[in-house]
């Protein structure tokens, strides 16, 4: 059933990340992955989240799913936090994205759809 599909490219991002592992150099930085790791290579829980998620535990009333909008009430802080009490001229549209890398995405394929001769 697969013998007709061909190999997809390798992935730019397993490159990078691979490159980095075989580079001796102690200075280097790691472009490969969008988190935070200490001096040891360790990714540490900062105490900011430890206590975010605390107060979600003792507070939370729900464990249902965002809808497709997403959090209003959040998007609506956000939108108050970057434009003030006047908002962003035209209005202000938020979606619920599967993580950073699935915005991007979205983001893109939206703005393709919006106009085909976009640059992304």
């Amino acid at each position: 059933m697969f013998e007709t599909l061909d190999p997809r490219p390798a992935d730019a991002l397993l490159g990078l990340m691979a490159a980095f592992r075989e580079d001796p150099r102690e200075d280097k930085i790691d472009l490969g992955v969008g988190v935070f790791r200490n001096d040891e290579g360790q990714t540490p829980i900062l105490q900011a989240v430890r206590d975010a998620e605390r107060q979600l535990a003792e507070t939370g009333a729900t464990k249902v799913y965002e809808g497709p909008r997403g959090n209003q009430d959040y998007a609506s802080a956000i939108a108050k936090f970057f434009y003030g009490d006047q908002g962003p001229k035209g209005g202000l549209v938020s979606f619920a994205t599967p993580g950073g890398t699935g915005a991007l995405s979205l983001a893109a394929m939206f703005m393709a759809r919006a106009n085909a001769n976009a640059t992304v």
